[in-house]
């Protein structure tokens, strides 16, 4: 299927009517929307929790504060530029490694309607943190629309959360709204994913939750308010000061005087300052000069004080550290502070949405045998995991040279640390004659199992070969997981039965290319020298061989 026919597939089936009409050269507002966004911003209380009103609430409150808005844009562009990874769990079967190549291209560059995967993952980060009522993403896939989805999954798409509304039914958990119909449709489980950030334990709620931008409201709302209160006072051409002259002055005057400046001001072509007014008599006796400043803050207020704490709480409620989201919030830290922080902060928020996500496409959308991983590029991170790998692998060599453990328990060590996959694990059990769970692998030969006995029995000397020929035929050609498997199995057991792998011998003269030999020993992280080679002394055993005559 071409990727044209995937996204008009996945446009046909989709339950969003607004994609499927034809283009128009209005604009993509909606008048009952934009009423609504109206009446939410004419008033200055914020609606109760929970609420649709709440919810338009919070989302016009992003266009009004500049550090949430950043905030929020440093957030998700953090994680929209880690690269999604869709791998095969058994990476030895090739059928499984090529399926997965063709997800991952699908996934990046037709999902959502053929807008991609950055896109999708941009307005389900948005909602998740901007909306109590959460994010929502369609499953888009053949069959009834309020029914199970049949085949593989076609495409995904992001869903308006103001459009979702939540139901007590875990048969069909949410309703949708097509925005252009008008038409609802009850969304099957697998054909829909609602999440939502604290999901509230009242029942009722039906999972609507506390979202980032709710949980920092009155933070936000502070800074919104003070950088008001300052546009108010200092901005939009207040007058600058008040020059009195004389020893009073009529109210009439200095009114009549601003107004005069004002007009000078507007023919001079300014917009946001104010020269000063100057009023005066020149009736007034006791003549005197006074400046009284009308644009200078109260001196209770402290601007970079509280614009840093409201900071700080709007971080915290990203789950991230402060100087994360807004770099030029603190100077000066020094590099164990910023390795501290760097530690702090990881596995938080970003580590909490990635893993979301990762379940997501591992549960909805992907098949069984392969899943999804987001490949967070850390060089602090990559440099400790090496590190430490590191000082296992002298401590698995030390362990084997002193036969504490065998070469199996080593393996199952490493495949509980992730190191290995589980197939590599079986990949290496079998070249040593182990099936995975420590049997020996010869003992296929004497199995009930039609596979192995179609495939082992009455194999000898003389038709071994013939036997590998036809197993490596099947493993080519076949897709069945289970018995791809097991056909390994048995390639294995013939190999180490009838053409066992030859254990090479050094001698001290042929040794391996970068073999070290300064050395003779490793112990515990300590190279011991190898004992010096003298040449022996010809004039002392001439010596020693006649004092013995």
């Amino acid at each position: 299927m071409s990727d044209n026919q995937i996204v008009q597939n996945a446009i046909s089936t989709s339950v969003q009517g607004d994609i499927k009409k034809p283009p128009e050269e209005t604009g993509a507002s909606n008048s009952a929307i934009n009423m609504l966004f109206m009446l939410g911003s004419a008033s200055s209380l914020v609606p109760p929790w929970w609420s649709t009103a709440r919810d338009i609430y919070l989302r016009q409150l992003i266009t009004k504060s500049d550090h949430l808005a950043g905030a929020l844009y440093n957030f998700s562009i953090k994680l929209r530029t880690i690269p999604l990874r869709i791998l095969a769990k058994n990476e030895s079967i090739k059928s499984h490694v090529n399926l997965a190549e063709a997800y991952e291209r699908e996934l990046k560059q037709l999902a959502d309607f053929g807008k991609g995967f950055d896109t999708t993952f941009s307005k389900w980060i948005d909602d998740y943190h901007t909306q109590d009522n959460g994010a929502f993403l369609e499953i888009i896939a053949d069959g009834p629309k309020d029914g199970p989805i049949r085949g593989r999954v076609i495409s995904i798409a992001h869903l308006d959360s103001a459009q979702c509304t939540r139901t007590s039914n875990p048969e069909y958990p949410v309703i949708y709204k097509d925005l252009e119909t008008g038409k609802a449709y009850k969304l099957h489980r697998t054909r829909v994913v609602a999440t939502s950030q604290r999901p509230s334990a009242k029942a009722g709620m039906n999972d609507v939750g506390y979202c980032t931008v709710s949980n920092i409201l009155h933070s936000v709302q502070s800074l919104i308010d003070n950088m008001t209160y300052k546009e108010e006072r200092v901005g939009s051409r207040p007058t600058e000061a008040i020059i009195v002259t004389g020893g009073g002055l009529d109210p009439e005057d200095v009114r009549l005087a601003i107004e005069l400046q004002r007009t000078e001001d507007t023919n001079s072509g300014l917009s946001k300052y104010s020269r000063a007014v100057l009023a005066g008599s020149r009736n007034v006796q006791d003549p005197k000069f006074d400046i009284y400043r009308l644009t200078q803050m109260p001196e209770w207020f402290n601007e970079r004080e509280s614009t840093i704490i409201s900071m700080a709480v709007i971080a915290m409620g990203f789950g991230m550290d402060a100087r994360e989201l807004f770099p030029a919030m603190e100077t000066g830290a020094s590099k164990a502070d910023a390795i501290i922080s760097h530690i702090k902060q990881r596995g938080k928020g970003p580590g909490h949405v990635l893993s979301i996500m990762e379940n997501i496409l591992n549960v909805w959308v992907l098949p069984s045998f392969l899943k999804a991983s987001f490949d967070y590029q850390d060089d602090s991170e990559d440099r400790q995991r090496a590190e430490i790998t590191n000082v296992r692998a002298q401590a698995r060599e030390r362990d084997l040279n002193s036969y504490v453990v065998t070469k199996r328990v080593v393996r199952q060590n490493m495949l509980r640390d992730v190191e290995i996959t589980r197939s590599q694990f079986e990949d290496l059990e079998l070249e040593d004659g182990r099936l995975p769970s420590g049997v020996d692998i010869t003992v296929l030969f004497e199995s009930d199992d039609p596979d192995y006995s179609r495939w082992l029995g009455g194999v000898n000397e003389s038709n071994w070969e013939d036997k590998k020929k036809e197993i490596d035929k099947f493993l080519i050609n076949s897709r069945d997981e289970q018995m791809i498997i097991k056909a390994r199995r048995a390639l294995a057991a013939i190999k180490y039965e009838y053409n066992p792998p030859e254990e090479q011998q050094y001698s001290q003269n042929d040794k391996p290319v970068g073999t070290d030999d300064s050395y003779e020993d490793e112990r515990y992280g300590r190279k011991l020298p190898k004992p010096v080679d003298t040449v022996d002394d010809e004039t002392q055993r001439y010596q020693e061989r006649n004092l013995n005559e």
